[in-house]
């Protein structure tokens, strides 16, 4: 195990460096269906737009990024490594990856894409516009 409380690279979430949804699947960490396809992603793929990011928490950050092979916008959810210090939180970490590769709903958003490298975890979920749940709930109490 590395310091951090995720196994060293090559055995990370997703069973190594910068692996797509099936290929994640496959890893001793993983192991589920493969309906995200096998195409191997990378950070460097998706454009940062805009300055301030949509979210913050106390282990990441939600950036809007742009995917520089066809232009899609979605929100990246970033996950620092450094803060992987505890089996608990890489144990709900791989839950919430699960649990968002099998969510199918209308009203819910999708992951898209999960990846890491040596610095952060990688969520790609669909963008909505207008701001998160909790400001909308706010924005039609106040109306």
């Amino acid at each position: 195990m590395a310091p951090s409380g995720l196994p060293s690279q090559g055995a990370g979430l997703s069973g190594g460096v910068r692996y797509s949804h099936e290929e994640a699947t496959s890893s001793s960490y993983m192991k589920s269906d493969t309906t995200f396809g096998s195409i191997r992603r990378t950070p460097e793929e998706f454009e940062t737009l805009g300055t301030p990011a949509l979210g913050q928490g106390s282990y990441g950050k939600v950036v809007m990024v742009r995917d520089k092979m066809d232009g899609t916008v979605y929100a990246m959810k970033i996950i620092d490594k450094k803060f992987h210090k505890s089996e608990v939180f890489v144990s709900n970490l791989k839950l919430e990856i699960r649990i968002h590769k099998r969510l199918r709903h209308p009203h819910i958003v999708r992951m898209r894409f999960f990846m890491e490298d040596t610095k952060a975890v990688y969520l790609v979920m669909e963008y909505v516009e207008n701001g998160n749940l909790n400001m909308t709930q706010v924005h039609w109490q106040n109306t």
